[in-house]
């Protein structure tokens, strides 16, 4: 039996959600306000029924002191240091499937960095609706002084709080760092059938203890006796004596309830928490009588982490212990804004891209100026907020509105629209942002590097390894006689013009053999060799190169044949459900919309719709770089028209396939989901996903509680088996269905895909509330495959995607200097296998950067990061948060030796001379 209710007030931080992003801000601001003046008139109270506040979101924290006067701001850094407010780790409420792993690094920095300077305690993080969470968090939480994470999940559409989890335990990541987990359970039974309302697990404290002893709620037969929102009473106006027997009843029924599950300790936790709510003025008078009148349990008003700490101090030896991914089915948010969703994922690539190349710059840098400023913490609290969990206003009650199906230009989805805009607005201004400091840091490093007599393009790498790949560049007017001229090769380096006219020249040239971690500089030297065209012809099926023979179907448009001549392999399953490049329009007509079944009703009636079979039309492109086949179709009929071109593109210089699928859609109110197939032929597979910080094994790291319906990757899926192994990237919508298109299916790990087959799950508007109703416009999504005999690495699987999605960068020198040319540098490279470089970041000053690094081979070793010149005056293993682990050894030349364990996140902190 428990006899202590840990009860921890907060309020859950849906920003957008109760209205527009500003009012919610200021919103929180002013309960912060009150807050503060709640714990400072009850701070003489007994121990455990003083009042006490956890602020769930960090940004709550950052918006109070940007707006506050320093006076009020001291009051709050006192009573966080006091232990009466707990600031948790969370920046924003992230979907953590979603950020690159450099993301997810600084998601709870800001709160980590502010309890570090003002001497209080930030120990744990809370997530609340959420149903999942990624596999490598408890590595960055326990790498920034985090050692305890709270699920509060919001009891819809989420597996995790019905499955047969331990409701506390150690969760590790990869590595075995790990922090301690909670997680209540439903309460209310081991399946969600029969539920007929939400019970989110950040509220059970309002439901078992603060409202029955107020008469307000029924905790046994689960009804709401009034309505806090609306100040309404529901049901029947219960006495003092009523209440405190309701209440009494409750606990009965809780302790049965935990009994049944053979529950081994003595206390639980529950928060008392709704969506922007603010303090509940009365906690401590209601604390105090239940405590009075009710035997056992008694309550006691805590933080989060004061209730971990007992647990811990109390039960350490018989705490289990998890190890993996809980894939979260509201991952699927990212869908619902797919063109947005692509511009954050592009923000999040050249952040972590422009932090590299400012890194080479520094490492380059001859004294000629310092580091320029970079916009690197407004990417990151924008991309922070469009990972947050909330992607609009509460749109409920307009659903009678959507069912109708009506027009989307109705004035009653004006505010929702609004909202959806502001929304928009994190992804476009952390992609314009980050670019701006890329093409800053491609600018300071084109300046440090030696100059040359003639124009020439400096081609980076931020990768490390060696890379042949395409880059374009815009050469000024009156260039157009000018072409890179690769000087290792002695040629011109193959190129296709792109644009030319009087104003500019565009073209896109190969540069090759560019070192990791360096550059390769390509003088522009005159040519009199005339421009390759592109040789267009109309009604062709087929393209095919040294690698690969593809072949599109006539009828269908779809891609009916890959032929690998290598390896003498069809990777087509010609016999599949849908056919490779298919557009799937799923119209779902009886999704479930309330709280039946906690959301996850199985929708019966579905329709299909794919493009006609009529008026497809194809081209074949030619030019000296690639070749490609243009296929134009459309679906006419449905509740969404779509017109569709669908560029399907061989290269001359790698072995490598990619496919753009353009989209122009109309809006629809009916429920959809919208896939494109790519059926594999690989028999026996594997899946494996690359996640952020490591890969995922489908079916063998997932956690019970997993959603399998889809998975939310990074980049690429590799699928292995027998003597083929398929590499696939998708640039731009990071939901992944295997073995079929799997929409609301529910299975959780019952479900094994039992073919090789990848449906990106493109779009959705499946959401009654929180997220569009609609997607309509042009919307584009990229692909990107290869193949090959040998199963992939682990490196080789992130390395594939980083291949395809983050390019080559180039800039444009004017002559500067006598050197005819200079040879290809690599300036930061590591000697050895199995390290994954994810970021290079400036700390302090000009003479401190640091590396994130992830190992990946699984093994512990001693590894070396090498720099090009004699620069590193000291280095230190550290975690997140700067606090030095151990010192590096530095031998001659900049070499920089450390050791690592499997699966670890290495970061290393370098001072570099002047």
């Amino acid at each position: 039996m428990i006899d202590k209710i840990f009860l921890v007030h907060h309020a859950h931080t849906d920003t957008g959600f109760t209205d527009f992003v500003d009012t919610v801000r200021t919103q929180h601001s002013e309960k912060l306000d009150r807050i503060i003046e709640l714990c400072t008139q009850n701070r003489n109270r007994p121990e455990g029924e003083q009042f006490k506040w956890t602020i769930e979101s960090a940004w709550v924290v950052h918006e109070y002191m940007r707006t506050r006067s320093e006076e009020q701001n001291a009051k709050l850094i006192a009573l966080l240091q006091e232990g009466l407010i707990e600031l948790t780790g969370f920046f924003t409420q992230i979907l953590t499937e979603l950020p690159t792993f450099q993301e997810l690094a600084h998601s709870v920095e800001f709160a980590a960095r502010l309890g570090q300077r003002h001497d209080f305690d930030v120990s744990s993080g809370m997530l609340c609706d959420l149903g999942g969470a990624t596999w490598m968090l408890p590595e960055v939480l326990s790498q920034s002084g985090i050692r305890y994470y709270t699920a509060g999940c919001g009891g819809w559409r989420v597996l995790l709080p019905w499955v047969n989890l331990p409701p506390l335990f150690r969760w590790q990541s990869p590595s075995g760092n790990s922090v301690l987990f909670w997680q209540y359970g439903s309460g209310m039974g081991d399946q969600p059938e029969g539920v007929g309302a939400l019970y989110p697990q950040y509220a059970f404290g309002y439901y078992n203890v603060l409202w029955p002893l107020r008469g307000w709620y029924d905790p046994v037969a689960r009804k709401y006796l009034y309505d806090v929102e609306l100040d309404k009473q529901l049901g029947t106006i219960r006495s003092k004596a009523e209440a405190v027997q309701s209440a009494r009843d409750g606990m009965d029924a809780l302790q049965d309830y935990l009994a049944a599950r053979d529950y081994p300790y003595d206390a639980v936790m529950f928060q008392a928490a709704a969506d922007n709510f603010g303090p509940d003025p009365l906690l401590c008078e209601t604390v105090d009588e239940w405590n009075k009148t009710i035997e056992s349990p008694r309550v006691i008003i805590a933080t989060q982490s004061e209730f971990f700490r007992y647990m811990e101090g109390r039960y350490a030896a018989d705490i289990p212990v998890l190890n993996g991914e809980f894939s979260c089915p509201w991952s699927d948010h990212a869908g619902t804004a797919a063109r947005e969703t692509a511009l954050y994922r592009e923000g999040g690539r050249r952040w972590r891209k422009a932090g590299i190349v400012a890194g080479l710059g520094r490492i380059a840098a001859t004294g000629k100026g310092s580091i320029p400023a970079d916009n690197a913490d407004e990417i990151c609290w924008n991309l922070l907020h469009y990972s947050d969990h909330t992607f609009g206003l509460n749109g409920q009650y307009l659903q009678e509105t959507v069912d109708a199906a009506g027009p989307v230009t109705d004035p009653a989805f004006d505010r929702l629209k609004t909202s959806w805009r502001d929304k928009a607005q994190y992804a476009e201004s952390s992609a314009s942002l980050a670019q701006q400091d890329l093409d800053k840091a491609l600018a300071r490093l084109g300046d440090e590097l030696p100059g040359l007599s003639a124009p020439n393009v400096v081609v980076v790498n931020a990768d490390l390894s060696t890379r042949s790949d395409l880059v374009r560049v815009n050469l000024p007017a009156g260039s157009s006689h000018l072409r890179p001229y690769d000087v290792v090769k002695q040629e011109f380096a193959p190129a296709d013009v792109l644009v030319e006219n009087d104003s500019a020249t565009s073209l896109t040239f190969l540069a090759a053999d560019v070192p990791g971690g360096g550059y390769k500089v390509y003088p522009l030297k005159k040519t009199a060799a005339p421009t390759t065209d592109v040789n267009t012809s109309s009604d062709t099926w087929a393209i095919e190169n040294r690698f690969y023979r593809i072949a599109v179907d006539e009828k269908t448009g779809c891609i009916g044949s890959i032929y690998d001549k290598e390896l003498d392999a069809e990777l087509v399953d010609a016999a599949a459900r849908w056919p490779f490049n298919e557009y799937i329009h799923e119209e779902l007509h009886d999704l479930s919309t309330d709280a039946t079944a906690a959301g996850m009703v199985v929708p019966k009636q579905r329709t299909y719709r794919v493009p006609e079979k009529r008026g497809v039309t194809a081209e074949r492109h030619v030019a000296e770089l690639s070749q490609c086949l243009s296929i134009n179709r459309a679906v006419v009929d449905g509740p969404s028209p779509v017109a569709l071109t669908q560029t399907v593109r061989l290269w001359n210089h790698t072995k490598r396939i990619d496919i753009v699928n353009r989209i122009v859609k109309e809006p629809t109110l009916k429920k959809e989901a919208v896939y494109f197939a790519f059926p594999f032929a690989v028999e026996p597979f594997s899946v494996q996903c690359e996640i952020a910080g490591t890969i995922l094994e489908l079916g063998k790291d997932q956690l019970p509680g997993s959603h399998t319906d889809y998975q939310a990757i990074q980049n690429t899926v590799a699928l292995s088996g027998g003597d083929t192994s398929v590499l696939w990237c998708t640039h731009d919508a990071p939901l992944v269905s295997f073995g079929d298109a799997r929409t609301f299916m529910w299975a959780g790990l019952d479900y094994h895909p039992d073919q090789p087959h990848l449906y990106s799950y493109i779009m959705n508007n499946c959401w009654p509330t929180n997220c569009r109703f609609w997607q309509e416009g042009e919307t584009v999504f990229r692909y990107s495959l290869t193949s090959r005999r040998k199963a992939p690495t682990r490196k080789e699987i992130v390395s594939f995607g980083r291949l395809c999605a983050e390019p080559l960068e180039a800039c444009l020198r004017s002559p500067g200097g006598d050197l005819a040319d200079t040879p290809p540098t690599s300036l930061f490279k590591i000697n050895g296998d199995g390290l994954l470089l994810e970021a290079i970041e400036h700390l302090a000053d000009d003479r401190r950067i640091r590396a994130l690094l992830i190992e990946t081979n699984g093994v512990g070793s001693r590894q070396e990061v090498v720099f090009n010149a004699d620069i590193v005056a000291g280095a230190w293993r550290t975690d997140l948060l700067g606090n030095v682990r151990d010192a590096c050894t530095i031998h001659e030349n900049s070499r920089v030796e450390f050791a690592t364990e499997p699966y670890e996140l290495v970061v290393v902190e370098f001072e570099l001379d002047k």
